[in-house]
């Protein structure tokens, strides 16, 4: 999560969808005296600084670590991805950093096919549910897509009052279709198991549909 008082708004940080790039290109508008507090606090308490605040803090957490009246005044934005790519990506991700800790439980499964049941079996994780609250209402004012991050966040930038911006590439994901991953069992798995987020976003499994439903209310 980023917090800027001067602009008036706050990133939620969703995993795997260009969050590390769009945190990058806002830091700079992050006060200072946001920063401080935090390590004055974590000082204290014993606990490592985080460069701001906790990375991927959901919507509803974020609301209650922040003061009910910058949360609800404040621009609140995020992005999504394709349900179907957003798992090739949590793949190899999860494949390629030792550290991780599901990465031997990943590797151990033997092969995408074997993952994809595993994360239906219990262990989905919807991108509507960490940007909403119990009752699946969204909390963020926009949602911006990773397919169109570029266009998306330059109206972001458009909004909050910030100019000049690039957004830089980091942790760029495996780049080979994430089409070719998947055959029409595992297709209609994720099909299933994350129809929330696919209604909710308007994807389908060839890409976004234009505009999203969830793309809201700036």
């Amino acid at each position: 999560m980023l917090v800027s008082h001067r602009h008036r708004f706050i990133f939620i940080h969703t995993y795997k969808t260009a969050g590390t790039s769009v945190r990058r290109a806002l830091e700079p508008f992050v006060e200072a005296r946001w920063r401080n507090r935090t390590a004055r606090l974590t000082h204290r308490l014993g606990l490592p600084f985080p460069r701001t605040v906790p990375l991927h803090l959901t919507a509803r957490q974020a609301r209650e670590r922040v003061p009910g009246e910058v949360f609800n005044r404040y621009f609140k934005f995020a992005f999504v991805r394709n349900p179907w790519d957003w798992q090739v990506s949590l793949y190899h991700w999860m494949l390629s950093h030792p550290d991780h800790f599901q990465h031997d439980l990943i590797r151990g499964l033997g092969g995408f096919d074997a993952y994809i049941r595993w994360r239906v079996d219990g262990n989905v994780v919807l991108q509507k549910t960490l940007l909403g609250d119990r009752k699946g209402r969204l909390l963020v004012d926009h949602v911006g897509r990773m397919e169109t991050v570029h266009d998306d966040f330059a109206e972001i930038c458009r909004i909050v009052g910030v100019s000049d911006v690039r957004l830089p590439h980091k942790n760029r994901s495996f780049s080979r279709d994430y089409r070719g991953y998947y055959t029409d069992e595992t297709r209609e798995l994720i099909a299933r198991a994350f129809a929330d987020d696919i209604e909710a976003f308007d994807y389908t499994f060839d890409g976004p549909a234009h505009p999203p439903r969830a793309a809201l209310r700036a």
